[in-house]
């Protein structure tokens, strides 16, 4: 089982709660590493206060090895910040998650659809990348010069296509998206400031941000096998990976290195940063092909049985990006893994092979 969408989406000084990180050892990384045929990884992992951490491989293609701080893009997780921020403008008082999506974004919306339903994947939008914004478009502009895509461009895309008629769970970026949208609207601030301000900051999340232009590159850069027959170079340079962000906006488009990140785990998914991450059926009673027995759904989370394991997590894949982050809350224990390769892929519920079995491995030990 995966969860893929095609394209997607200076040495980072590690966050104030980081300088307490110890080296976790480096050769199991580097077996895992050579075994999944991926150019970089790194991991951390969270809990009682404190971090351990490591990193292998390199930052590119024939590039710097990786360093501890190294950030990397990271996919669709960058949809539990924007999660976090709606809920925090809840709890604020701003809003309510039952009102109207369309009033609070400003947006033209197909259709009447509730903050709670963009959140859970439960508004019927349709996935625009890869249809309203397609792949020959997105290749077509990156070879006239497009840098990055703006924020307007892509709601337009979240936006074009007609909800499902009776909609079920239906993962999309375009709810997150709207959700971005809402974020700006309420705080009257562009949305890369908006998080800093309701997310990053309070969380101490130095190595975090919004990319949006190249002061916000990050470190380590993505490898797609998939790139060379289109653009003659398996490696994303710097504007490509910019280009992939600024396309999944609030959906996509976070940077962030691996000790921060599994802080932000611990803390999100624990209900520690902010009260509201609780957990329903899927509507139509299935996700990613799982029943409701074993998935249940959060603000830019999910609750999964592996058995006699639970973990809530967030993975994401992108072109030249595998990203995953999920809490144990029976032990209190958060992981961060990141990869600069779309070789594995996040989710597998279950299967060898895929990040969540990595991660359930790590939070055993």
């Amino acid at each position: 089982m995966q969860v893929h969408t095609l394209f997607l989406p200076l040495l980072g000084s590690l966050s104030l709660f980081s300088v307490a990180c110890a080296e976790m050892p480096d050769r199991r990384l580097d077996a895992w590493r050579e075994d999944a045929g991926v150019q970089g990884v790194a991991v951390a992992i969270h809990g009682a206060g404190h971090t351990e951490l490591a990193v292998s491989g390199v930052r590119s293609e024939g590039g710097l090895a990786l360093q501890p701080g190294d950030s990397f893009s990271i996919a669709s997780v960058s949809k539990t910040f924007t999660a976090a921020a709606i809920l925090v403008l809840v709890h604020q008082g701003r809003f309510d998650l039952s009102d109207s999506a369309a009033a609070l974004s400003g947006l033209d919306l197909p259709a009447p659809i509730t903050v709670d339903q963009l959140l859970r994947h439960a508004s019927g939008l349709p996935e625009y990348m890869g249809g309203a914004l397609s792949f020959e478009v997105f290749l077509g502009q990156h070879a006239e010069g497009r840098e990055a895509w703006s924020a307007d461009d892509v709601r337009d895309f979240a936006i074009a296509a007609a909800p499902a008629e009776a909609p079920g769970f239906q993962y999309s970026n375009a709810n997150y998206v709207v959700l971005g949208a809402i974020v700006e609207q309420q705080t009257g601030l562009p949305l890369a400031e908006a998080l800093d301000a309701l997310v990053f900051q309070p969380e101490g999340l130095s190595s975090a941000r919004l990319i949006r232009t190249e002061e916000d590159d990050p470190e380590a850069l993505g490898h797609s096998a998939a790139l060379a027959s289109m653009l003659g170079s398996a490696q994303l340079d710097a504007r490509l990976n910019r280009e992939l962000a600024t396309a999944g906006d609030a959906a996509g488009a976070v940077a962030i290195n691996a000790a921060d990140l599994a802080h932000w785990a611990h803390d999100y998914f624990s209900g520690t940063f902010v009260a509201g991450l609780d957990f329903d059926t899927p509507l139509g009673g299935e996700a990613f092909g799982l029943t409701a027995e074993r998935i249940a759904v959060g603000p830019g989370s999910y609750q999964v049985s592996y058995g006699e394991q639970t973990l809530i997590l967030h993975g994401g894949d992108g072109l030249g990006i595998t990203a995953l982050a999920a809490y144990d809350p029976a032990t209190g224990r958060a992981i961060a893994i990141l990869v600069n390769d779309d070789t594995v892929h996040a989710l597998g519920f279950g299967d060898a092979g895929y990040l969540d079995a990595l991660a359930r491995e790590l939070l055993a030990e």
